[in-house]
């Protein structure tokens, strides 16, 4: 573990955690450095217990913008870089998947609309 790595580690372990010096880490040459301190990080960011995470998925209603995000969700996930060894069932539950992510959001905040640009 390098100083860098030892410095995030402290902010992270103190309690309570100090937000302040951990955004201010984050605008740092380098930010949170790699995956495995993001990982630890941005839980913490996001006040979010990674170990007790919500179904979103019981946030789901009817809403005013469902075919809109449909249209969208169904032209998603083609590039061909990243899903050359997809099968299309895998591709339809990621499909799903970003979906269900899209609507919920929606339905948690009433005021939100979905535009395709």
């Amino acid at each position: 573990m390098d100083d860098v790595e030892r410095e995030l580690e402290t902010i992270i372990l103190a309690q309570p955690i100090d937000l302040t010096a951990l955004r201010a880490f984050s605008r740092r040459k380098g930010g949170f450095q790699n995956n495995k301190m993001r990982i630890r990080v941005w839980p913490k960011l996001m006040d979010v217990n990674r170990y007790k995470v919500m179904d979103f998925r019981q946030e789901i209603d009817p809403h005013r913008d469902d075919s809109q995000v449909q249209c969208d969700v169904e032209r998603s996930l083609w590039n061909i870089e990243i899903i050359q060894t997809w099968r299309d069932s895998y591709r339809e539950r990621r499909r799903q998947a970003l979906s269900d992510i899209i609507v919920s959001i929606l339905c948690r905040n009433k005021g939100l609309h979905y535009y395709q640009v």
